[in-house]
């Protein structure tokens, strides 16, 4: 009968466990640290805390010895040696692969950007050479858009459709108007201290305010002057919408004061400064000091850009609530 081999016993030896239970001290800026026992030791070498050249001494004696002087740790310091030079070397072979396949990749690349750009120049002259030998009929659509539309040529300078005659102005004039002399409307109002109209038999509607008049003013407009600027749509309706609540709120108040009070209607003018100019009230609103008073100081607050061209006339329809 063979007998079979007896398995290897563990190599641990008598000084092993003995250097286990020792405990070590190591200097760090200029203290003794510790004490470590030899598996901490080896946890701060690999950690990087203690390199070859830090010093340990064994607890109990007084000599210093560099950690790569005691073998289970210069063991320690050999194994993590052997394993970054392993890893540097990984990484150069890694390096070197990929310069292999940029310099494999860079021909086609470069052969695909040559051909690419070679299709892109056929193509670029073989279109202007097929544009070059078309010929296409002349279009009149132009001459027939003009005469569809009765459009005619706009001469440098143009001046508003007026039934009287018309004054030609200077050239260096943007803007000129005339005016007829006319007498002034009882209903108009200005934005400095003044008594209101309390005559007039007061309306059952809001729409208590007589028709604008037709402007009677030639306008001049030069459309090569430069640096004027004119009133925008956009403009007017802001204004609008930023002092109609203020008015409703004026004829809320009056409405509040006097039941019988129904609306009224608030027409006022932007001037070419940018802020209201006259101010026309309805017979239901003017005759109250207090509601003119109110209008009064809500379009005293109207601002906008300085403009050219013709004043713009704005009216606001104001009904009450019950």
């Amino acid at each position: 009968m063979v007998q079979e081999p007896s398995s290897p016993k563990p190599t641990s030896s008598r000084r092993t466990r003995a250097f286990a239970k020792t405990r070590w001290l190591h200097q760090s800026g200029g203290r003794d640290l510790g004490p470590y026992t030899p598996q901490e030791i080896i946890d701060l070498i690999q950690g990087g805390q203690l390199t070859h050249s830090n010093k340990v001494r064994e607890v109990g004696q007084r000599r210093w010895h560099k950690v790569v002087e005691v073998k289970p740790f210069r063991d320690v310091i050999r194994a993590l040696d052997a394993e970054r030079k392993q890893k540097e070397k990984e990484r150069e072979l890694d390096r070197v692969e990929t310069e292999v396949r940029t310099k494999r990749k860079a021909p086609v690349v470069g052969g695909l950007v040559t051909i690419v750009l070679i299709i892109g120049a056929v193509g670029y002259f073989a279109w202007n050479w097929i544009q070059g030998r078309q010929s296409f009929p002349p279009s009149n659509y132009t001459q027939l858009m003009w005469k569809d539309l009765e459009l005619t040529e706009v001469p440098s300078r143009a001046y508003v459709a007026k039934p009287q005659p018309i004054q030609w102005a200077d050239e260096t004039v943007r803007m000129r108007q005339k005016r007829r002399t006319k007498p002034r409307m009882k209903t108009s109002l200005s934005l400095g201290k003044g008594k209101s109209n309390r005559s007039g038999v007061m309306t059952g509607s809001a729409d208590d305010l007589e028709p604008k008049r037709a402007n009677t003013t030639v306008q001049e407009m030069d459309f090569m002057a430069e640096g004027g600027r004119e009133l925008t749509s956009g403009e007017v309706n802001r204004v609008v919408r930023q002092v109609t609540p203020q008015l409703v709120r004026c004829a809320q108040k009056q409405a509040n004061r006097q039941t019988a009070f129904p609306g009224t209607t608030v027409r006022f003018t932007l001037k070419k400064s940018g802020s209201a100019g006259s101010i026309q009230i309805g017979k239901n609103g003017r005759r109250s000091s207090a509601f003119v008073q109110c209008v009064r100081g809500k379009l005293r607050n109207v601002r906008v850009e300085p403009f050219t061209g013709a004043e713009r006339v704005i009216s606001v329809p104001l009904k009450v609530g019950r």
